[in-house]
Order: C-alpha cells, then structure tokens, then sequence
C-alpha cells in the first residue's frame, strides 16, 4: 500500500495557527474552524503540516491503492485560505452561484480572500452537502 506525505497526526491545532502572521487569515481560519465544527459535528485534527481535517474515511480504488483521507478541511496560505470540498459536482451550482466570491483552484479545492466575501449559509450548505455525499459513498 502506497504512504502518503499527508497524513493525520497528533500537532495542535492552534500552536499551528499562531504560526500564521496574518492576523485576518489566522481569524477567518479559527471562524472557519468552528463553523466547519458545527456543521460536521466532528472535532478539528491536524493534517499532515498545514492542513486542518474534519472527519477522515477510508477508501480503496479497484487498482488495489488505499488510504485514509478527510472529507472536507481547510489549509491557510499566504494570502487567501483553501478549503477542501471532497466530491466537487455540478449538483452544487446552486449553492456556489449564491456563495460569493471564491476561486474553484483544483478537483476538490476553492480558495477565498476573507470570510466577509462569503455568504456563510451558503458555504454550510455546501461543506454538509459534500460530507454527507462522501459518507453514503465510502460506508
């Protein structure tokens, strides 16, 4: 079985987020945090350096290939902040048209400015859509 670089561990989470210097970052992520909290009901973890996790499943192609991954989570960058949302569907364009202003950056991934761009609702709706698709997927 093939070892990921990214893997979950033991790292605190806000030791990792008094490292940000960007004070608006470092305060959107700790909202962010909460708010993906709340809608997933499960507790932040560190993942791998730089990523923060919620919920990890396990997963297996038909290729034999398996690991642990999370479904949904958040990696503070530089100047904006990406948040991870696992099955990224044309089903979602409802929510994402009335989200606000966000950058779709790869399969799984969006990135945003500041949290104030974002309409809140929306976002929840689209972070619980996604966790409960990967859930019925991956039981």
């Amino acid at each position: 079985m093939a070892t990921l670089k990214t893997q979950e561990n033991d790292n605190i989470i806000s030791d990792f987020l008094n490292t940000i210097t960007d004070e608006k970052i470092k305060s959107d992520c700790l909202e962010l945090v909460k708010l993906i909290e709340e809608v997933t009901k499960k507790p932040a973890k560190m993942w791998w350096e730089k990523m923060i996790w919620f919920w990890k499943y396990h997963y297996k192609y038909e290729s034999g290939h398996e690991w642990d991954w999370f479904l949904t989570g958040l990696a503070p960058k530089k100047k904006d902040i990406t948040i991870y949302i696992m099955p990224w569907f044309k089903e979602y364009d409802d929510i994402l048209n009335n989200l606000g202003k966000y950058k779709k950056t790869g399969s799984s991934c969006m990135s945003i400015k500041k949290l104030e761009d974002i309409n809140i609702e929306e976002l929840k709706k689209l972070i619980d859509k996604s966790v409960n698709y990967m859930i019925e997927k991956w039981k």
